[in-house]
């Protein structure tokens, strides 16, 4: 993520820290939202439903909130596994889950 105003990199800790608004450790969907909007991120809503889907249930239960290890381990995995190949860019791998999830 890119400061909007300076176009440099956001530490992604302080980044977390400033969406965690009611300081939990923890950062619900509408907070995650809010960091994608900060940092230019144009997603569809369809599409930030189907991200958030994978970051909240990835370990194994749903409870409507991502901690910070969790989420950077996620958003690393995805990245590494579009940059070797084994995956499209999120992008695509979004736009494909939206796609099916319509039709």
């Amino acid at each position: 993520c890119a400061d909007p105003n300076t176009g440099e990199a956001v530490d992604p800790k302080q980044l977390f820290q400033r969406l965690d608004k009611d300081k939990s450790g923890t950062v619900d969907k509408e907070e995650f939202t809010r960091g994608l909007e900060m940092c230019r991120c144009s997603l569809s809503p369809e599409e930030v439903d189907v991200l958030w889907s994978q970051l909240d249930g990835d370990d194994g239960e749903s409870d409507g909130e991502v901690d910070y290890v969790v989420l950077v381990a996620n958003l690393q995995r995805v990245n590494e596994e579009a940059i070797r190949g084994i995956q499209p860019p999120i992008k695509l791998v979004l736009r494909s889950s939206t796609e099916q999830s319509v039709s």
